[in-house]
């Protein structure tokens, strides 16, 4: 059964910690060396912050120098994939590497920002840019972390197991539905479907609420992860898988906002 729709943050990974630790039952002098939620939601606060402080700098750099656009984009982009799979495959190094994660995450959003801003505005890179598109991103991302936080509190929506079956497989077909969209492109095939038309908005809005969904089950995650006891640097990992879904659910937003504008 797939445990969340985040392929860094589910409870398997608490599961196999368990196995390996015996932190099942924890006495009250071991509180201190184990994951709790306010841990987990500290460590996901201190992420997001760098990561939003970090966006605004690849803003200004992308809006200053123009021709840092592709060079911040890629070399973020590659930086960003080398951290996260340090963290997934070593969560005992999260603490360490999550934080620098998330300044590197920062920087892609804010240059990938700044490009749909460009492009909303009709101007080319260095030109006025349309701001608005992105705060409307950035306030709609917020909107849904809270809606969904709220929904899973009062257990309006329960991570059951169908539930989670539902969103995996969902993500998995997103995950499928962009690797192969990917490969065509690369041997030429047209694409513009993907990005203008009814098509692509009806594409844009399943993807963004598969998304939403996502945060249910990272919350749920959190919350098993927290009750097994899991070591406290899983509190870190457990913020940089939401910082991921919150990312993800961000630019999911801002490509459908941007495809929206196209419109008008």
């Amino acid at each position: 059964m797939i445990g969340t729709s985040n392929p860094v943050l589910n409870q398997n990974t608490f599961a196999q910690l368990g196995q390996s630790n015996g932190f099942g039952g924890v006495n009250l002098a071991e509180r201190s060396k184990v994951m709790t939620i306010q841990g987990a939601v500290n460590a996901s606060f201190i992420l997001l912050s760098l990561c939003v402080g970090a966006a605004a700098i690849g803003w200004w750099v992308v809006g200053n120098q123009p021709s840092m656009a592709m060079p911040v984009f890629i070399g973020s982009t590659i930086v960003g994939l080398i951290m996260a799979l340090i963290i997934t495959f070593k969560p005992t190094m999260a603490p360490f590497v999550s934080p620098l994660y998330a300044l590197v995450t920062g920087t892609w959003v804010g240059g990938l920002s700044f490009m749909y801003a460009a492009m909303a505005a009709g101007t080319s890179l260095g030109g006025a840019t349309g701001g608005g598109i992105i705060a409307a991103a950035g306030g709609l991302t917020f909107a849904v972390l809270f809606a969904m936080l709220l929904l899973y509190k009062f257990r309006i929506i329960r991570a059951t197991a169908k539930f989670k079956a539902c969103i995996g497989a969902s993500i998995l077909g997103v995950v499928m539905f962009s690797v192969v969209t990917l490969v065509l492109s690369l041997f030429g095939v047209p694409m513009g479907w993907l990005f203008s038309g009814p098509l692509a908005i009806v594409i844009s809005a399943v993807i963004v609420a598969v998304a939403s969904f996502a945060l249910i089950l990272d919350f749920d995650t959190i919350e098993q992860g927290a009750a097994m006891g899991a070591p406290r640097y899983m509190e870190w990992y457990a913020g940089f898988g939401l910082l991921v879904t919150l990312v993800w659910l961000y630019t999911s937003i801002l490509r459908l906002l941007s495809i929206l504008n196209r419109r008008e």
